[in-house]
């Protein structure tokens, strides 16, 4: 129901899947490790060889994983076929955040709620402007993280010019082609992140190239600011609006629903794979707790069959 609503009112827009999601599914579906891990690889590679290969080992196991995965579409879980570019957002984590945050004011009437929304918009455009302003490098906090760690990697990297602006960059047994006036390389992580990827930044340092003016606009800190620059503002005393001339007051009725039986459920529904195990005590044998935590008096049986 929700994928048929999700189609007709977003027909061109691409439906990618959550591959932790999809991993727990597999993992619950075929009991098999293996699986997990080829899936891993398959889901997150960016070069189009390592897909192949992973993808090769997935259709040879015989419980049908690699059936399964097909069907629900290669596209929407593997960043190497993805039509778009998924940067690095490869899970459902931000909407579960957004879910846990708004548990508490879902229960509240919806002029409330909206209420209590525009002031958690408020709150953080206002911190992340703030914080904002403290940076001073070029690149947000996060990116020049991911920037330096990449640098690392391009210290051991063999660079050989091909012309002004192609280098052929050798890694231990790999080798690639950096193209830096087209942001290109042929590991596909350059332009699938719009970050330079390690081989691209050993060809800037051997071309005494900028690594920053390698990066895309999103990932600089001139750009954050200018996405939280505006303010939210409060909607003030309602005996202050302005309305327009031809406004009419209409009431607006809620819905007409059958309430169920029972409280409204405010948990939202484990995934596969999420249910939490529950431990027993080697002590009391009983469960919920542990051997070190455990608080339950032992009968003097019990002291005998553990001394013997």
């Amino acid at each position: 129901m929700l994928r048929q609503g999700y189609f007709i009112s977003f027909p061109l827009a691409f439906h990618g899947l959550c591959v932790q999601h999809l991993s727990q599914n597999l993992h619950d579906k075929y009991k098999n490790d293996t699986v997990a891990t080829l899936f891993y690889n398959a889901s997150r590679t960016y070069r189009e060889s390592t897909f192949v290969e992973a993808w090769r080992h997935l259709l040879a196991f015989p419980n049908g994983s690699g059936k399964y995965l097909n069907d629900v579409g290669i596209a929407r879980w593997s960043r190497v076929h993805c039509p778009g570019r998924r940067y690095n957002m490869m899970t459902t984590n931000i909407a579960e955040s957004m879910n846990s945050i708004l548990k508490e004011p879902r229960d509240l009437p919806i002029a409330s709620f909206l209420e209590n929304v525009r002031a958690l918009l408020q709150r953080w455009f206002w911190e992340r402007r703030e914080e904002g302003i403290k940076v001073t490098s070029t690149l947000t906090k996060w990116a020049e993280l991911v920037i330096q760690k990449k640098q690392e990697g391009a210290l051991t990297m063999k660079v050989n010019p091909i012309d002004c602006y192609q280098f052929h960059v050798k890694d231990l047994d790999k080798e690639e082609v950096v193209n830096l006036q087209t942001k290109e390389c042929t590991c596909k992580e350059f332009q699938a992140e719009q970050l330079p990827c390690s081989h691209a930044i050993a060809a800037a340092w051997d071309h005494n190239i900028n690594v920053y003016s390698l990066c895309a606009n999103y990932y600089t800190n001139e750009c954050l600011l200018a996405a939280y620059a505006e303010a939210v503002y409060p909607v003030g005393n309602q005996s202050d609006w302005k309305t327009s001339e031809d406004y009419v007051h209409m009431t607006v009725l809620p819905p007409k629903v059958v309430k169920r039986v029972g409280r409204p459920k405010k948990k939202r529904i484990p995934s596969v794979g999420e249910a939490s195990k529950l431990h027993k005590c080697g002590r009391c044998k009983q469960i919920g707790h542990n051997r070190l935590t455990c608080t339950n008096p032992i009968s003097y049986t019990d002291k005998s069959s553990i001394q013997d």
